[in-house]
Formats: structure tokens, C-alpha cells, sequence
């Protein structure tokens, strides 16, 4: 297996004397965005990523053995600070235009080594010494689009190297379980890579699907089979609910145990995911053209999108399935189903999603003309906030086709997170009987669904407007987590359904109470601490 040796750079210039190296080893994990989309640095990336770096280039210039063959890409001073904070068993994730990350890496270790960066890129102006090794990389079809919703950024391209959004991150980290778990949805060679990095072959037997999914305590199995019963009957499903209540979540586990009941060992890549957003298209989804610029011509290319991707591969392993054997199955997980524009994404196909037409009926793609179908043995999970819109207002072609379970908010959750198995545990903990954390932790349960019984009467709101439970599931050791959640998310997510009318919450919701949270005449929520919440969720919790 090759290891890659990365130099995070700008395409500039280099020069300077040999240094020996530096190496710095480190575990807290991130993700960082290197643009790698002008001719240079794509020639780099192939050259010194791809290809990789024999041991006798590398070698002479460093005592850091990580095998014989590395792949390098570097930063140049003026952005070490970049690389400063780059650690082991981070991510870096290329941007190669086209809206597109097509390869990622893990993070082994940082080596300040001008030498070896002199001796790769010699006649260069500045030095790109800042080094970073990494594991071998992974191609990818990542929608950058998809990382500029995560991050929050307006622009879906990047210009220059960055780290990803921490919030970002936590947001991947709850949707797929880990990092690697989103690189195992998106890669594009087949094979998986285990949580604990590195990449491996699937037919090893080892990539099975996550285990601990089926041990779960929190597992509802009747549940799930009433979900795998519509799934089957219809090829389609919808989770639908307000934000917070573990629709997203639910179904990577769902789809895991699903298929785990199904088959002995299931491939991470058989379920997959993507998040519609309002600029999401049909070339994102289906097929779209690359153009391919030589000196005197341009080329299209046909490129397949998400959908087509999982169907061609759901097609041919149905295909080669035996006559007497089940084949296996695969999900598409469509997270925020109903941000994006359904009958325009979804285009000519959204007619072969039905049961009976799905491997009989072909339609041929606007593109690339070629014919096209659904294959029997590809199912398709969708999960949307009801905060966002209204389920009602989902096109009706489309929603015709799926059904739709409903995630309320789900208190039995909270009370399992903290320890309250009675409503007896839950109710002299909330009057003070055990300890102060125990306490806060009651009245968080209680005033939440104290505050969403109103909130469904409130016929703006509605109970699609709900406060989710997840956001009460925070560390049960760490009081602080708990006040953040309240501060940070729960408080701002009602000023929100309020469209900041501050006013209304301490009227219609906290019941003329509330001072100690929210500054009522600056319309502004206060910062505060662990006692003053308790007092103040206990006065809205008694005056209910």
C-alpha cells in the first residue's frame, strides 16, 4: 500500500536550504479543504499525490520512514499557522473544480522539512517546507456544494486552503457517524475505510456493516420493522418531523440493521448518502457534461450523478445474483429531501420509482440519451424537517410515491440519556431531590415538553415546529453541555419560529417568565449559568 507524504500548496515558487525534519504526531481529528483546481497543482496532485514519490526521492531528506513510496503536496510560509494545526488522523479533502472533491487523505503526521521541498519543486520563489504525510488517498465524488451547506459558506468553490467548520464537522460527524463514514458514502472505488483509518479491500470480510448498530439499547425494533415493511412495499420512504428528532440518524441505523437482517456481511457502500439544497440539480443527481479543454477543442464528457451511480451498481450486482439467491439490497439516504426542487432533480426518472415499474420500465437519460432504469433490489430513504416546509407542499408526483412515518419528538430518549427510568425518577429529581445536574437535566425534559404542548395549540407554529429531544442529548456528566444546548440551540431555534419576536416566547411560552434568559427589551438572549437555568426552567415549568 502506498503511503502519501502531502505538501499542502499554492503554485508559486520555492527556494531555501535543507533543514532536517521536524515530526509532530497528534489524534484529534478535523477536516481541511485544500484547492487543487488550476493546471499546476492539478500536474502536482497526480505527480506527487497519485503517482506518489519513490523512497530514494524522499528518502535522502528525511529519517521518517513511511514506506517506499509516498505522495508529497506542501504549504509555504506566510501559512504555517494552516499547519499548525493540522494532526494526526485529520482529513484533507481536494477540490478539483467542477464542483467537485475528488480525493481525500488521512493525516499520519507534519514535518517543517525545506530540503525535500526544495529537491520536489526546485527554482521555485518561496518553499513550500511545511509537509504533512498522509495515508494513501481515497477518490471521492463529493459535492462541494454539499461542504459550502455544511460550513455555511456562500460560495461553493474554494480559493484558498482551509479548515472545515467545526460546526460542520459535529453536523457530518451526527449524519454519518464519523468522518470516515462519510468518505465511505462518497468514495468511488468500492471499497471501505474503517473508523479507525485506513483503507481496506471489501471483500476482506471485515468492512461488514457497523456492529454496534445492532446492539443498540436504544433500538426500536417494532419500529424498525413497521419502517422495512413500508420500504418493501413501496421501494420509498419519508421521515419526516421537526428538527431535532432523529430522523437523519435513524436512518443510517435503520438502513444498517435493515440490512444486516437481510445479509451476512453488507458493504458499507451499499447505503449511501446526499443532501438536497436549493442550487441541487438533475446534473447533480442523474447525469450532467464536464468539458474537457485542449489547445484547440473542447470535449463533454458524460458524468454520472449520485442516483445513477448507486442504481448502476445496484443493477449489475442484481443482475449477477443466482436464480434462487435474494440479491443485495442498497439505500440512498436523501437527507432534507424537500429543500431541493423534486420534479426538476428527480427529471424523466421520477416515474420509475413505482414498485411495478422498477426494472421493466426504461427511460432514456436527457444527456447522454442512454437508457435508464431502477432496479428492483435499490430502495430510497428521505428525511425532511416540517420546520422547513410543509409536507403538504411536497410535489405531489413525488410524494404519491413515498410514504411518510412521522419522528415526533421522543422524551423517552432524554429520560434513557440521563438515567430516569420511572416518571417517578424523572419528577423528584425536577423538585431537587437528587442532585443539581440530576435536576437540570429533569426540568430540560420537562420544560421542552411542556413548551412544544403549547407550541402545537400556537397555530403558527404547529407541531411541526416541535423542539427535537437530541438537542437535550448532551454529555449526562457535563452541566455546562447542557446550559450550552439551551443557549446556543434550543433559545435561538424559538427565536427563530418567532422570526424574533422575543416578546411573543415570554408570553405565549415562558409565561411572563424567562428575565434571567432573555433580555426582553433588547430582544436579546443572555448569557447565564447552570443555577440561573434551573431556577428559570423550574419557574416555567411550574407556571404551566
Amino acid at each position: 500500500m502506498a503511503i502519501v507524504l502531502l505538501v499542502l500548496h499554492v503554485c508559486t515558487g520555492l527556494r531555501g536550504s535543507p533543514v532536517s525534519g521536524r515530526v509532530r504526531m497528534a489524534v484529534d481529528s478535523g477536516i481541511y479543504l485544500a484547492p487543487c483546481s488550476n493546471n499546476d497543482a492539478q500536474e502536482h496532485l497526480k505527480r506527487t499525490v497519485i503517482n506518489g514519490v519513490d523512497r530514494d526521492d524522499y528518502g535522502q531528506y528525511t529519517n521518517v520512514g513511511f514506506g517506499d513510496s509516498v505522495s508529497i503536496w506542501g504549504v509555504k510560509g506566510g501559512n504555517e499557522s494552516h499547519w499548525q494545526d493540522i494532526d494526526a488522523g485529520d482529513y484533507l479533502f481536494f477540490y478539483t473544480g467542477d464542483e467537485t472533491y475528488s480525493q481525500v487523505a488521512e493525516v499520519l503526521a507534519t514535518d517543517q522539512n525545506e530540503g525535500l521541498a526544495e529537491h520536489l519543486w526546485p527554482g521555485f520563489e518561496d518553499t513550500w517546507e511545511f509537509i504533512i504525510y498522509l495515508n494513501e488517498p481515497i477518490p471521492v465524488n463529493i459535492d462541494s456544494n454539499e461542504i459550502a451547506d455544511y460550513a455555511g459558506y456562500k460560495q461553493n468553490y474554494i480559493l484558498g486552503f482551509q479548515s472545515l467548520r467545526g460546526s460542520a464537522v459535529d453536523e457530518i460527524n451526527d449524519e454519518y457517524g464519523s468522518i470516515e463514514g462519510y468518505i465511505n458514502a462518497n468514495r468511488t472505488d468500492g471499497n471501505h475505510i474503517q473508523t479507525s483509518g485506513g483503507s481496506q479491500d471489501p471483500d476482506e470480510g471485515d468492512d461488514s456493516v457497523v456492529d454496534e448498530v445492532l446492539d443498540e439499547a436504544d433500538r426500536d425494533e417494532e419500529a424498525y420493522a413497521n419502517i422495512a415493511r413500508q420500504l418493501e412495499e413501496v421501494g420509498q420512504v419519508v421521515f419526516y418531523g421537526p428538527p431535532g428528532t432523529g430522523k437523519t440518524y435513524n436512518a443510517q441505523q435503520f438502513a444498517r440493521w435493515w440490512l444486516h437482517n437481510l445479509q451476512s456481511e453488507p458493504r458499507e457502500s451499499q447505503v449511501r448518502s446526499v443532501t438536497f439544497h436549493p442550487s441541487y440539480t438533475y446534473e447533480d443527481f442523474i447525469e450532467g457534461l464536464t468539458a474537457n479543454a485542449t489547445e484547440n477543442s473542447v470535449s463533454y464528457d458524460i458524468k454520472p450523478g449520485k442516483f445513477k451511480a448507486i442504481c448502476e451498481d445496484a443493477r449489475v450486482a442484481y443482475q449477477e445474483t443466482g436464480p434462487n439467491e435474494e440479491p443485495p439490497r442498497y439505500v440512498l439516504l436523501i437527507d432534507e429531501i424537500n429543500r431541493g426542487n423534486l420534479a426538476q432533480i428527480f427529471g424523466e426518472t421520477i416515474t420509475l420509482l413505482e414498485e411495478d415499474k422498477r426494472g421493466t420500465l426504461h427511460v432514456d437519460l436527457a444527456h447522454s440519451g442512454g437508457s435508464f432504469t431502477i432496479p428492483p433490489n435499490l430502495y430510497v430513504i428521505g428525511t425532511m424537517n416540517t420546520a422547513d416546509r410543509s409536507v403538504a407542499l411536497v410535489d405531489a408526483a413525488l410524494r404519491r410515491r413515498f410514504r411518510f412515518i412521522d419522528f415526533p419528538p421522543d422524551y423517552g430518549v432524554a429520560r434513557s440519556r440521563f438515567g430516569f427510568d420511572t416518571e417517578y425518577d424523572l419528577t423528584s429529581a425536577a423538585r431537587g431531590e437528587r442532585s443539581d445536574l440530576e435536576q437540570l437535566q429533569a426540568l430540560s425534559i420537562q420544560a421542552v415538553e411542556q413548551l412544544n404542548e403549547t407550541i402545537i395549540e400556537l397555530p403558527d407554529l404547529g407541531k411541526g415546529k416541535q423542539i427535537g429531544h437530541s438537542y437535550l442529548l448532551v454529555d449526562p456528566d457535563d452541566e455546562q453541555a447542557l446550559v450550552d444546548a439551551w443557549r446556543y440551540e434550543i433559545l435561538p431555534l424559538l427565536e427563530e419560529y418567532f422570526y424574533g419576536q422575543l416578546s411573543r416566547i415570554r408570553q405565549e411560552l415562558f409565561n411572563q417568565n424567562g428575565d434571567s434568559l432573555v433580555d426582553w427589551e433588547r430582544e436579546q438572549i443572555k448569557d447565564f449559568d447552570p443555577e440561573t437555568l434551573r431556577e428559570s426552567l423550574q419557574a416555567i415549568v411550574n407556571a404551566g
